[in-house]
């Protein structure tokens, strides 16, 4: 039964949990606004967390690039202060700092390297004919051998490590590498080698030298190539 009075004829209370529909509406957006926030602000974070990875990682690459730099450094001036001592010991005829009993005088002076006119190889066999001859100790062969490079063959020098660089034939490897005087380019050189008239004996000591270079010196094959060379050399001279 309506309510008397009631312009509409219904009654004067509304129906329990019932409510306006803009009250709704205002409260869904205000959980969207705070659920967007919140996201945000978990974005927020982690960006920030990114960003000081990211900044410690430089910082310590950064750090670790100067040390690298401080050590080349060192081992540059290191580098730098053997070569001036074994230069000082050659010019004034000094005994290395091996104790080796031999000194580098004026009559043993050392030729220098030029790698724009020099053959590798044959400076290389030069330089160990007078080590052998002078009878230096092969610990002290890499040292001298230093004071005689410019050049490309002295920038691949300063470059070793410290044990390649005090060792013979680790610098000789890495020298002949460096010029690409391999086994297989005296094979190339071997097969492109042309006879000038008049020249015989100089081919053959030119072969001579090119097929020990190619095989192992050590090896049988080797010795034999050489001594059939040698006694070529010795029936056309």
């Amino acid at each position: 039964m309506a309510e008397e009075g009631s312009p509409t004829g219904r009654l004067a209370f509304d129906t329990p949990g019932s409510e306006e529909p803009t009250d709704r509406d205002a409260r869904a957006r205000a959980r969207s606004i705070l659920k967007r926030k919140e996201l945000e602000r978990k974005e927020d974070l982690e960006r920030q967390t990114r960003k000081e990875e990211s900044d410690r990682q430089e910082r310590q690459a950064e750090r670790d690039r100067q040390d690298k730099q401080e050590r080349e450094r060192d081992k540059q001036a290191e580098r730098e202060h053997q070569l001036e001592l074994a230069k000082l010991q050659a010019e004034k005829g000094t005994p290395t700092q091996t104790g080796a009993p031999t000194f580098v005088t004026d009559r043993t002076r050392l030729p220098t390297f030029d790698d724009d006119k020099d053959e590798l190889d044959d400076f290389l066999r030069r330089f160990e004919r007078i080590a052998s001859d002078q009878k230096w100790e092969e610990g002290t062969w890499a040292s001298r051998l230093s004071i005689c490079l410019k050049g490309r063959a002295l920038q691949l020098y300063n470059a070793l490590e410290d044990g390649e660089a005090r060792n013979y034939q680790a610098l000789k490897k890495a020298l002949l590498q460096r010029f690409n005087l391999t086994a297989e380019a005296h094979r190339r050189r071997l097969r492109n080698c042309k006879r000038l008239s008049g020249e015989l004996s100089h081919l053959l000591l030119l072969l001579r030298s090119m097929l020990v270079a190619v095989l192992d010196p050590q090896t049988s094959g080797c010795q034999e190539v050489r001594r059939k060379a040698e006694s070529s050399i010795r029936g056309t001279s």
